[in-house]
């Protein structure tokens, strides 16, 4: 499947969606295993890994070299998220729940290529650094594409919401996201956790298009 867009194109799409669509709303079925189970099994397999699970992506190990250190400050004065330590715990053997959730999206809405589950972590102590980013940039031939974008469930306080720049506040329990679109978390304080499948074949554009129609025709 082909992730080769116009801007123009991309910005076609972009009028018609906002940069995340919830799917807890009436009439979505619910693919997800139960929230609870899930955080347990997420802190248990976190205790059992070590406390000091960080995953860096190759955007992160460029901020740390000191050559781009004045681009690195440059950013932080501007409210950029450069440092924020999100952890991320992989689906195994030892995540049954998880495993689960990756089974139940695709059985609902199919397969769109290459896909990892994974539980997702914001600290409480690092909640201030988690400013304004994006995970990916699908327009940019510099940064490396990685994750193309997410579905989220969110296991701690829903309460607590997302800002997309230019696009306000959303709170949800499950949700597509689209990293490619500025956003950040400020958790208060409070540890954040979700469960995460991240896909790296397909953008968002398309899989809510999908999405869409399965809901609709399910609807009729």
């Amino acid at each position: 499947m082909s992730i080769e867009l116009s801007s123009s194109l991309l910005s076609h799409l972009r009028a018609r969606h906002v940069p995340l669509y919830p799917l807890d709303k009436e009439n979505h079925p619910q693919f997800w295993p139960d929230p609870e189970l899930m955080l347990s099994e997420a802190l248990h397999k976190r205790e059992q890994d070590g406390e000091n699970r960080l995953e860096l992506t190759d955007r992160q190990k460029w901020w740390m070299q000191p050559e781009n250190a004045e681009k690195l400050q440059w950013a932080k004065d501007n409210g950029y998220a450069t440092e924020a330590m999100v952890r991320v715990i992989h689906a195994d053997s030892d995540t049954p729940h998880l495993n689960q959730l990756l089974e139940q999206f695709t059985d609902t809405y199919g397969n769109f290529g290459e896909t990892k589950a994974s539980y997702f972590f914001i600290d409480p102590d690092d909640s201030d650094n988690y400013g304004w980013h994006v995970d990916t940039d699908i327009k940019s031939p510099t940064i490396p594409r990685g994750i193309m974008c997410a579905m989220n469930v969110v296991l701690t306080d829903i309460n607590i919401p997302v800002e997309f720049q230019n696009q306000g506040e959303f709170t949800y329990r499950a949700a597509m996201f689209n990293t490619d679109w500025l956003h950040r978390v400020h958790t208060n304080k409070k540890l954040r956790v979700l469960a995460r499948i991240a896909f790296t074949d397909s953008i968002y554009e398309e899989i809510v298009h999908k999405i869409k129609r399965i809901h609709k025709k399910a609807n009729k």
